[in-house]
């Protein structure tokens, strides 16, 4: 097994300590000579450094300090290595959510899958051979793989790019996603339906099956399991797909919302057994899963609270919710220039406890994946960055600032990067210091209006979606620096630029009617 003891993509410079740790119990000594204490037994030398294993003391450490540990010496640099204890620490910063997303990306492959997988970036075939038969059961094989991968890519500059498939259509594409397994691709266009295709081989996708309305489809997702497909539509309702054992999507339930209004949001809790629905008419439901499949609705939920001496500007089609990780909180933008933050009671209740204000239209909101932070991001050229203070309270802790309007504002898997989209043409990452503040990384310039910009699920990777039909790919080195990879090419707009779960493909879709994929590979 090779072990992984290259920089982890940590921030700024990191510096050997500046005293060895004494690893050795030392005894009394004058003028060179050792000297015993009379009456006190002699006991024997221990030494940290006969240990047979360090996995228990690395377990309790962080990236960072496992890093740090293994400039020390070569005795525990080896031990590092031997543990793979970066990889598992990188592992470890991630939600279990998370971890379960990208254990079932890489469970899904054999060991010919894991190969290809891992060839487009290496032919040291005695580093992919034990990593291809790796035990994939184990808990931190999903880490080693990624890692590894991850290591690999950031030796390469500039990425190429393969495309593997190009879906074409006659309509304009407003969204592209794959399932969490790679095995499924959903599409919505303007003709009112979402198509979903499925892979049948490399670079081969089929369609399988259209999902017609009588209304507009609006950006349907899947769930984090890849196993359900939720769909919003102006008809008043919300549809919930599921794949059944022969492999077809069938109708699972339909959140119908008639009596309140047109659904304009809907998203999946991280486990995928809670649904959120907002409409137009500033109400949400929660829709959860019951023991039997059903979906049933367990809380309703009012806007409210409207502040008082601001503009109302309401954009219906900015209306959104989204989870935290732990399902416990949700924060909702109402179209307007406001963003709530509710907590679910011990009664299962939902309470307001805290209000994002900007001057204008709020374009999107979320959760760190920590919990710690949100972030939102607005028309008014600013996405702010709220916290908890030491009383609890949500505060402001951090500005971004844009020239126009910040489209959209990502966290990092990690929680520890945040990535804004403006119409200025830019994209500016901003990372959390060693000191909890956060400082500005990096920023990319685009020839025009920025749509989105998002991370891969590992974490390394961002793709931004440009209204000149260009998506760029940035990737992250080992000193934790970003530099642009790969741009991808589109005839109009670019409306969604995503990574496949494994990271090994990118997802675009655009309004000249094309999806592409496309294989990242080295560039020798």
């Amino acid at each position: 097994m090779h072990g992984i003891d290259n920089n982890p993509f940590v921030e700024g410079p990191v510096s050997p300590p500046k005293e060895r740790a004494q690893l050795v119990t030392p005894t009394t000594d004058s003028a060179g000579r050792s000297v015993t204490v009379a009456g006190e037994e002699k006991k024997p030398r221990t030494s940290l450094l006969s240990l047979s294993s360090f996995s228990m003391i690395f377990r309790c450490l962080q990236l960072r300090d496992i890093y740090n540990t293994g400039l020390s010496c070569k005795r525990l640099q080896t031990a590092v290595k031997d543990d793979n204890a970066l990889a598992k620490a990188w592992y470890r910063q991630f939600s279990s959510a998370h971890q379960h997303q990208l254990s079932t990306s890489i469970n899904a492959k054999d060991s010919n899958q894991i190969r290809d997988w891992l060839n487009p970036f290496t032919e040291d075939k005695a580093l992919v051979e034990p990593l291809a038969n790796l035990r994939l059961e184990s808990v931190y094989s999903p880490a080693l793989l990624y890692f590894t991968r991850a290591r690999l890519m950031s030796q390469y500059e500039t990425f190429n790019l393969n495309t593997e498939a190009t879906i074409h259509k006659n309509n304009l594409i407003n969204s592209a996603a794959l399932s969490v397994d790679g095995r499924h691709l959903v599409t919505a266009s303007n003709n009112s339906k979402a198509t979903i295709y499925d892979q049948k081989s490399v670079g081969s996708w089929v369609k399988k099956t259209s999902i017609p309305s009588h209304y507009n489809v609006k950006s349907p997702i899947f769930s984090p399991d890849g196993q359900h497909l939720l769909t919003i539509s102006t008809d008043y309702t919300a549809k919930i797909y599921s794949l059944g054992s022969d492999e077809s999507w069938a109708l699972s339930t339909t959140l119908t919302l008639r009596n309140d209004g047109i659904v304009q949001s809907a998203a999946f809790s991280t486990d995928g057994c809670h649904v959120i629905t907002v409409c137009w008419d500033h109400t949400a439901k929660i829709h959860s899963r019951m023991d039997d499949g059903s979906w049933a609705v367990t809380a309703s939920i009012s806007r409210g609270y409207i502040e008082q001496n601001k503009p109302m500007t309401d954009d219906v089609n900015k209306i959104s919710a989204s989870f935290s990780t732990d399902g416990n909180h949700l924060v909702i933008t109402w179209g307007d220039h406001t963003a709530q933050i509710l907590s679910q009671k011990a009664d299962g209740s939902w309470e307001l406890e805290g209000i994002i204000s900007h001057k204008y239209s709020i374009n999107s909101a979320s959760f760190s994946p920590d919990g710690r932070y949100v972030v939102t991001a607005s028309d008014d050229q600013e996405a702010k960055i709220f916290g908890r203070d030491s009383n609890g309270l949500w505060v402001q802790i951090a500005t971004i600032h844009h020239e126009r309007s910040v489209n959209s504002a990502a966290f990092s898997p990690d929680s520890r990067h945040i990535v804004t989209a403006s119409h200025d043409g830019t994209v500016k990452i901003y990372y959390l210091d060693a000191h909890e503040s956060w400082q500005e990384k990096a920023v990319f310039e685009h020839p025009d209006a920025v749509s989105s910009a998002t991370f891969s699920l590992d974490g390394h990777l961002i793709a931004t979606a440009c209204d000149n039909g260009i998506a760029k790919i940035i990737g992250q080195a080992t000193d934790g620096s970003w530099s642009e990879r790969a741009s991808i090419t589109h005839d109009d707009f670019v409306t969604t630029a995503t990574f496949s779960a494994d990271n090994r493909y990118v997802v675009t879709a655009s309004w000249d009617g094309t999806v592409q994929i496309n294989e990242l590979q080295r560039n020798d």
